[in-house]
């Protein structure tokens, strides 16, 4: 073997020794595949970022696809995903057919509807949507000049981002109290406990 090629196997099989030290730590009881599916997760989203910056809309979800079903516990990837489907898929730059930007942004909903359900951090998922819908969705669907057709206008956009925003705070989410009392004004919001 040449000694250039054994000094590279080397130096590798010395990276993949030290892998395990950059982990995240598993909870007592928890198998260790986990890590390892986590650090593929993030691969595939670096994946999905790439695709992004080369404008690969398609090959970016697939890239999407895999990271959730390789760790669909992760609340990021579901905020991610949707909020690419959202703010630029859905963006008029990208797509100024309003029902097609309508289209995007329920699919970006229902992603993050299907974080609520999958993730280990539901409050924190709620919180984005219910941030979505109130400040981003309503916001678009009430302006004077193009409003965004949302089916139910910008009430019902409202409404059920408010729904989100009090599941969130009841999961015990600052933000989300904070967002509540932007909306509704610190004397019309009772907080949860109270």
């Amino acid at each position: 073997m040449k000694p250039r090629l054994q000094t590279w196997i080397l130096m590798g099989a010395g990276l993949l020794c030290l892998v395990p030290a950059f982990l995240p730590r598993e909870a007592e009881g928890t198998p260790p595949r986990r890590a390892l599916t986590s650090l593929a997760a993030s691969w595939q989203w670096i994946q999905f970022d790439q695709s992004l910056a080369k404008g690969s809309w398609e090959q970016a979800y697939l890239h999407a696809d895999r990271a959730l079903a390789l760790d669909s516990e992760s609340p990021q990837g579901w905020i991610a995903l949707a909020t690419n489907l959202i703010f630029l898929r859905a963006s008029f730059q990208n797509e100024p057919d309003d029902q097609k930007r309508i289209a995007w942004m329920q699919a970006g909903i229902d992603v993050l509807l299907e974080g609520t359900r999958r993730s280990r951090d539901p409050g924190q998922v709620h919180l984005v949507l219910g941030q979505t819908l109130t400040f981003f969705i309503a916001y678009l669907a009430d302006m004077d000049e193009d409003p965004l057709p949302w089916p139910g206008g910008a009430e019902a956009a409202r409404e059920l981002g408010l729904e989100h925003l009090r599941l969130a705070e009841g999961l015990g989410h600052s933000g989300a109290q904070q967002s509540l009392e932007i909306l509704l004004g610190p004397h019309d919001h009772p907080h949860v406990g109270d």
